[in-house]
Formats: C-alpha cells, structure tokens, sequence
C-alpha cells in the first residue's frame, strides 16, 4: 500500500498487521473501502495531509515502511 503527500511517497512494506493498519486510516477519516483498494492495486495511493505524521505513527506501532 502506497501513501503519498506533497510529492513524498511512502510504502507500507508488509500487510501482516493489516487490522492495526485499518484501524489507524479509519481513524484517520479514510474508509475500509478506500483501504483495500490501494492494498490490492499498487498503483493507487492513499493521499496523506503529512506523511511525517502519518510515518511516525506506523513506526510506533511498529509497521514497517519505506521512502519510495
């Protein structure tokens, strides 16, 4: 799943933990549905007001990303 804000882009390498990770974007406003597509299809983004934020925020819960 791809994120991206501002011309950063950002990868959630793994989706093991994908309950955490919807959890956190539902609570951040996006939907299940918005979610799921981006999971399937790697040429959707899910457009982000600050990825450092948004960053952080997975590190702390400890999903694994990358700078793309």
């Amino acid at each position: 799943m791809k994120l991206k804000s501002s011309g950063s882009e950002v990868k959630i390498n793994t989706m093991s933990n994908w309950p955490l990770i919807v959890d956190l974007f539902v609570k951040w406003g996006y939907t299940e549905n918005t979610l799921n597509i981006a999971r399937v299809d790697d040429k959707e983004f899910i457009d982000v007001v600050n990825i450092d934020d948004v960053t952080s925020e997975l590190s702390a819960w400890g999903i694994p990303w990358k700078r793309v």
